[in-house]
């Protein structure tokens, strides 16, 4: 069973080159934490470390930030909001119907199709992919669920930040991400696609992006 991760949605409810020689972050985005109470530390400990892998080749570092209302924020270099929906408690509660093929588990919004940095993602369909495989008790629960976010999450930085809303036929940018991939060995963005985010961000004759204080 295969579920399905698009960029370029409207804003309604809750309804992802050359690797870069240096390792030292040329640009640290900072994701915005919302609506996450119900996230085991545990569960975003892990989602951030695999996130951070998954784009330190590229020369971007990756920090959360856990937003509440109200509350200030720190100075950012990029920031990205990232609003969770539904229930992202460990994934041995109980999901009901909601895993079937091409389900989508998180989008990108986007106006007059200009993507925009806020992602959602749908929770109880991440669960319902991780019921779709039989774990060992090498880790806990909370891991796997941990591991699958980071993935759907990754997916949709990478939209945001190459500035597209194409996908490739291989790795983390693929349009439909099976169970496995979601959770097993390391999952990459490919080569075409890592020079396109490189590119985007780095060429010469463009700022890597400016400095937000507040807002979110």
């Amino acid at each position: 069973m295969r579920f399905a991760l698009i960029a370029g949605v409207l804003f309604s409810g809750c309804a992802s080159g050359l690797l870069a020689e240096n390792p030292t972050p040329n640009l640290t985005v900072t994701l915005l934490i919302q609506s996450a109470e119900d996230i085991a530390p545990a569960t975003l400990a892990v989602m951030g470390s695999e996130v951070s892998q998954i784009f330190e080749p590229y020369g971007i570092g990756v920090s959360l930030f856990r937003y509440r209302s109200g509350a200030s924020t720190p100075v950012m270099e990029r920031a990205i909001v990232v609003k969770f929906c539904g229930d992202c408690g460990p994934a041995s509660r109980g999901v009901g119907d909601l895993a079937h093929s091409g389900a989508t588990l998180a989008f990108t919004h986007s106006v007059d199709g200009q993507l925009l940095p806020f992602i959602e993602v749908l929770c109880d369909r991440v669960k319902a992919v991780l019921m779709e495989r039989r774990f060992g008790e090498a880790q806990p629960p909370m891991f796997w669920m941990g591991r699958a976010l980071a993935r759907v999450v990754a997916h949709e930085m990478y939209h945001v930040l190459a500035n597209t809303k194409r996908h490739t036929e291989h790795g983390l940018m693929r349009s439909n991400l099976s169970a496995r991939e979601l959770t097993g060995g390391s999952l990459t963005i490919d080569r075409q696609a890592g020079e396109k985010l490189t590119s985007t961000l780095f060429s010469r004759d463009k700022s890597v992006g400016a400095t937000v204080t507040a807002g979110f």
